[in-house]
């Protein structure tokens, strides 16, 4: 047992409860920790390694789900007598330990992720799903699912697109998917070749990005970002040490910096591309509008795979997202996707089709965006003085912790007080660094007053930090 004294997280690259957890699965994997063997309490491992103690419960819960370790009530943690093998891909997206149900009734905050304030879409859509029991056709409802019953849908898609030219492109441009998440994966599938193939994105990402590549089995290389968007010199230097094939990014809403890539920087990257014989994962599902110009896919169509979704437009539980594909890829999208689903589920096609070509829904999408205006207001103003990172058309905003915090007490501390957000730590890609910061996001699904007590609890504890600083 003593050998786990000896672990060494302070040069950790990413999130220390992840390093935690291989290092120990390592030790059981090897055979220097035993079946049946006892691991020493959360307090006095995180004393001994000089870390919180959140962060070896976060590893033991881990090793637990994953059955490497079992937990006993009243008696410990041990390693499994009969610990399976951990072959597969290990989902390693933290759990909250608020129990749902204090977040459903509302004594507990939920800033971790996007929740749309409703203007008229759940009636909306109440109503569509009454219509469609009486007038969706027949074979959308006991068929396999057929493109040519969403041609109708894809032109809806085609006519809302901004961000680019769309006058070169048609129907089969475009693949369905459910929601954003799945577009990212299918783009993988298409793209990348080989045992190992290297993908890029900036040091902090979209948990997603990480996810789709596990499932991949690729290589995720970070790269340095500033304040204009990713670094280019970052870029090729990691071209020059890698075959890259693809360059995953959100130019316009990064999440969770909220940073817009510049146009003269977007310029360099597609250069880049060209020169360096890489591909463009644009996701702009972050922001609420359409981007500005010029977009990834103005300067370099053929290489640049355009996603989107209505999860932060409309509504998340649609599932509902889309894939532009570049100029001549259209075929090698459509054919993952078929062979991914079968294609889009016919009553979601029906059902997506109709809430975009109601009437109202223009005006449901505007008061989506002026009420998340508020919502940054509110943040702003409780928050002024702290080194918030904002954007009015962002549903998200990004705090950097003055001295005195650290990112992963300060997470703690804000559940102590009842308020979820979401630490720096769960965005680090591979290799990356972490940033003594948290993302919230901006939950339209309760009051402003509410969200203005939440702002509040957190501008108090920002205030107030703990006497020693946690590690």
């Amino acid at each position: 047992m003593d050998t786990i004294k000896e672990i060494d997280l302070s040069t950790s690259d990413g999130p220390k409860y992840l390093s935690l957890f291989e290092e120990l699965r390592a030790r059981v994997s090897d055979g220097r920790l035993k079946a049946g063997e006892k691991m020493p309490p959360v307090r006095n491992l995180a004393w001994d390694l000089g870390v919180t103690p959140g962060t070896v419960a976060r590893s033991y819960q881990k090793l637990v789900e994953t059955g490497v370790f079992e937990a006993h009530v009243g008696r410990g943690t041990f390693v499994a007598d009969k610990a399976r093998p951990i072959t597969g891909v290990i989902d390693t997206m933290p759990q909250p330990e608020i129990p749902v149900e204090r977040i459903r009734d509302g004594s507990a905050i939920d800033l971790r992720s996007p929740i749309l304030p409703d203007v008229g879409q759940s009636e909306l859509i109440r109503s569509l799903m009454r219509r469609g029991a009486d007038e969706m056709p027949l074979i959308q409802i006991m068929d396999y699912p057929q493109e040519v019953d969403q041609q109708e849908l894809k032109s809806l898609i085609l006519g809302n697109v901004a961000s680019f030219d769309r006058s070169v492109l048609s129907e089969k441009d475009v693949t369905l998917t459910n929601g954003g998440q799945h577009a990212i994966n299918l783009i993988y599938q298409a793209v990348l070749r080989g045992d190992r193939p290297v993908v890029l994105t900036e040091e902090l990402a979209y948990p997603g990005i990480r996810h789709a590549a596990r499932l991949a089995r690729a290589q995720l290389v970070s790269v340095e970002q500033d304040e204009q968007g990713p670094v280019p010199a970052s870029i090729q230097a990691a071209c020059r040490a890698h075959h890259v094939q693809l360059f995953v990014t959100s130019a316009h809403a990064h999440n969770p910096t909220t940073i817009n890539t510049t146009p003269e920087r977007r310029r360099e990257i597609a250069a880049l591309a060209r020169a360096e014989n890489f591909q463009i994962l644009d996701d702009q599902c972050y922001s609420l509008t359409i981007g500005d110009r010029p977009s990834y896919r103005d300067l370099a169509p053929e290489r640049v795979w355009y996603v989107s979704s209505l999860a932060k437009r409309v509504s998340p539980a649609l599932r509902f997202g889309w894939i532009i594909s570049p100029e001549g890829q259209s075929e090698a999208a459509r054919i993952v996707a078929r062979h991914s689903t079968f294609g889009l589920a016919g009553p979601v096609v029906w059902l997506t089709t109709e809430v975009l070509k109601h009437p109202q829904i223009a005006e449901m999408r505007a008061g989506v965006v002026e009420e998340t205006r508020h919502r940054v207001e509110i943040a702003r103003d409780c928050l002024a003085g702290f080194d918030l990172r904002s954007d009015p058309l962002v549903a998200f905003a990004y705090l950097v912790l003055p001295a005195g915090w650290r990112a992963s007490s300060f997470v703690m501390a804000c559940e102590r007080a009842g308020v979820l957000v979401r630490s720096a730590d769960d965005f680090v890609a591979f290799g990356g660094r972490a940033p003594n910061a948290v993302r919230f996001a901006f939950n339209g699904g309760i009051s402003r007053t509410r969200f203005r007590e939440a702002m509040s609890t957190i501008a108090d504890l920002l205030r107030n930090p703990p006497h020693e600083m946690g590690a």
